[in-house]
């Protein structure tokens, strides 16, 4: 049927396809895809679609409209990405539902987030985060510098000013709370 998207990927597009000889293939193959619908509908199928990316180390984003075929190439559906709950890549379509998949935070939720932050102006800013979901939906973030003797006690980044974001690392508390001192020296954590 022609390359599909190789199991054991990398985190970029580049790579990630096989053609018939093991051999890596270009970012312009098929996908076995299950997209599962916001209404709960699901369909299954191929997706085929370039990755015309100008920046081939980062994952591409989907187009705003989604074609998904089947094995023999005709249109199962179109499906508009804002209607879309998630599009998993899938080695099947046959899920297991007896498989019970890993997962590091099931038990504790990490509180924060260490990362690196680059600014516009070519600024570099490490220090903790909050992990929660303001950090993907809000105008901007507040950063608590990593080191407690430097002169920022607490920054608030608006995320326009920012050209790179990296998280680094995690981190557990026991209340799950950063708190800052502003009247001492560094920023804790309770």
């Amino acid at each position: 049927m022609g390359k599909y998207l190789n199991p054991i990927g990398k985190g970029t597009i580049q790579g990630l396809c096989e053609g018939a000889d093991g051999q890596a293939a270009t970012a312009n193959c098929e996908h076995r895809v299950v997209v599962r619908l916001n209404d709960g509908t699901t369909v299954k199928g191929v997706m085929h679609w370039h990755d015309s990316s100008p920046n081939p180390t980062s994952m591409p984003f989907l187009p705003d409209i989604l074609t998904v075929r089947d094995e023999s190439g005709d249109v199962i559906a179109t499906v508009n990405l804002a209607e879309v709950k998630a599009v998993f890549f899938v080695r099947s379509y046959a899920g297991d539902s007896s498989y019970q998949e890993m997962q590091f935070f099931r038990e504790r939720k990490p509180s924060s987030l260490w990362v690196q932050v680059w600014m516009s102006d070519g600024e570099a800013l490490e220090g903790r985060v909050e992990n929660c979901f303001r950090l993907l939906t809000a105008p901007g973030f507040w950063l608590w510098p990593t080191d407690g003797i430097a002169n920022n006690l607490l920054v608030y980044i608006p995320k326009d000013s920012i050209s790179e974001f990296h998280v680094t690392g995690v981190g557990a508390t026991r209340s799950g709370q950063i708190t800052a001192d502003l009247t001492g020296r560094n920023a804790r954590i309770r």
